[in-house]
């Protein structure tokens, strides 16, 4: 049988392992003190993450912005098909880029902030539709993880259709009804519309992209 160290030496003996970062010291060393091998585990962990992101380029985070500006630029300078329930949102094509790397994700969510403040559902769509669009770039990323084949590409396609459709639905019918049964009524329609559009600029022009990047050298170069 083990003995639970005092509370004194279990402290000075995770100060110890917290400097050396060796948790599989702590399991042994302190078998039955929960407590000292979560904090070193949740400390540990935290360090590695911000040793990784230390290790992203400062350029991967350049280009991260210049794709959000590029978002929001396009998005606005194309209003008439860019907002409301029937819209081709021709920056939407750019989210295929977390499929090469998540950094890009951040960039589409900040550049569809700036977007949205034009939007004609108001604040609804700047929080919502801009978190949107952060989940999908996120799950495209995920998907993007196992390689291009066809089949990841096209479900890479698929998630800002799938996000939009049900976020930005949700957003439109919510801004412009004041009943629930006419809420429920222009969900369905609305995100039927939303999802349409990014169907088309998805499959009909990031699709052929998502497929057609990785074989450029120049673009190789961007994302590596």
């Amino acid at each position: 049988m083990v003995n639970v160290l005092p509370s004194s030496t279990a402290y000075d003996g995770c100060h110890r392992i917290l400097k050396s970062e060796t948790v599989i010291y702590a399991v042994f060393s302190f078998p039955n003190n929960t407590d000292c091998i979560a904090r070193i585990t949740a400390v540990v962990g935290f360090r590695r993450e911000v040793i990784r992101m230390k290790k992203i380029p400062i350029r991967k985070f350049a280009y991260a912005g210049l794709v959000g500006a590029a978002y929001a630029a396009l998005t606005m300078l194309l209003y008439p098909i860019s907002y409301g329930p029937v819209q081709f949102r021709v920056s939407e094509v750019l989210c295929i880029l977390p499929f090469f790397d998540p950094i890009y994700a951040v960039g589409l969510f900040v550049g569809c902030v700036i977007a949205n403040l034009i939007s004609t559902a108001g604040v609804l769509d700047i929080v919502f539709g801009s978190l949107a669009t952060l989940a999908a770039g996120l799950c495209t990323a995920w998907i993007g993880r196992g390689g291009n084949s066809w089949v990841r590409c096209i479900a890479g396609c698929a998630m800002p259709v799938i996000w939009n459709g049900l976020v930005v639905g949700a957003v439109l019918a919510a801004a412009s009804t004041v009943t629930t049964d006419a809420f429920w009524a222009a969900y369905v329609l609305y995100g039927a519309e939303v999802a349409g559009g990014e169907a088309v600029v998805l499959y009909v022009l990031g699709l052929p992209l998502l497929r057609a990047l990785p074989k450029q050298k120049f673009f190789l170069r961007l994302v590596h």
